[in-house]
């Protein structure tokens, strides 16, 4: 695409690239659908909380604050603020409040939570026993 003073078309997708495209997010939305029913079955939690918990394991201390969590994460600050609370309800993290320097809060996880939940982790961190999906978008 041009600039703003450029009048020219957008160049657009060819059939190819375009089902390529599609294919791609047909199987990034299968892949996310499994994470999140397993995480779901397996430790009672989606595949975005687990990555929360992801973030605060390699963190300093396992603690970030609030802003920063939310950037690496890349959600908005409402949805952490959710999501670190049912973290907090079910004991997977605490807030705990920054030096009196800050206005901010930083949720820590608990060690003790992180060994009782059995090292979970999503599936397609170990071999594949089988295929996620049984057909291609082309197939269907």
């Amino acid at each position: 695409m041009g600039t703003m003073g450029d009048m020219t078309e957008p160049r657009w997708l060819t059939d190819e690239e375009h089902h390529v495209w599609r294919a791609y997010l047909h199987a990034t939305t299968l892949l996310e659908d499994h994470l999140d029913r397993q995480l779901q079955r397996d430790a009672g939690m989606p595949h975005v909380y687990y990555g929360l918990l992801v973030h605060l394991s390699q963190a300093p201390r396992r603690r970030m604050q609030m802003t920063e969590l939310a950037k690496d994460a890349k959600i908005t600050r409402s949805r952490l603020s959710h999501a670190v609370a049912r973290l907090e309800k079910n004991g997977w993290v605490r807030r705990e409040n920054c030096p009196p320097t800050s206005a901010a809060s930083s949720p820590g996880s608990r060690t003790r939570a992180w060994r009782s939940s059995g090292g979970t982790r999503p599936a397609t961190w170990r071999p594949c026993a089988r295929p996620c999906s049984t057909g291609s978008p082309r197939s269907r």
